[in-house]
């Protein structure tokens, strides 16, 4: 998570495969989780100011800052580049991380709920802006274990996938 490049096993990128899909009569998937960045990241590296952590030095992890407008646009603009480019016919949207202490890390206390304000606004603003780009484009919004099954996100999404509870043979989620 965090790099929005394919790998050099993918010279040619995704199209083939998403070209041989649509050959099959098949559609075409990709999972994106880009509000999750890994510290080690081509994002992390290039961009460090757009990402939060959550206060634990052992979390490899950050959260990208979507509540700012140039790393939106950033993010907007690489995200439709992806889809052009590979021929994606569902984009598939995750996000396993619990927000909160990555926002209230970095608030002042009289500014509690600005980030999350501001950056759900603009995941809204992301979804709509990509069904505008690309008309036909389902979004399956994997919803973090069904952490985001909002009406608004409903409204732009399904979510093919609504729990990770069936992925664990206990009752615990992990």
């Amino acid at each position: 998570v965090g790099n929005f490049d394919c790998e050099k096993t993918f010279p040619r990128g995704l199209l083939p495969v998403s070209e041989a899909a649509h050959k099959n009569g098949l559609t075409f998937m990709v999972w994106f989780e880009h509000e999750r960045v890994n510290k080690n990241s081509d994002t992390a590296k290039e961009h460090p100011e757009w990402l939060l952590e959550n206060g634990d030095p052992e979390n490899p992890y950050r959260m990208f800052t979507l509540f700012r407008e140039d790393a939106y646009l950033w993010l907007r603009d690489n995200l439709f580049r992806m889809v052009r480019e590979s021929g994606i016919d569902i984009f598939r949207v995750d996000f396993n991380r619990g927000p909160l202490p990555y926002w209230r890390n970095h608030e002042a206390e009289d500014r509690r709920g600005f980030m999350e304000n501001h950056h759900i606004t603009n995941l809204y603003r992301l979804w709509d802006e990509l069904m505008t780009e690309f008309p036909g484009l389902l979004i399956d919004n994997c919803a973090g274990g069904g952490g985001r099954l909002d009406y608004e996100l409903l409204s732009r999404s399904v979510p093919l996938w609504r729990s990770d509870s069936g992925c664990y043979p206990s009752d615990e989620v992990h």
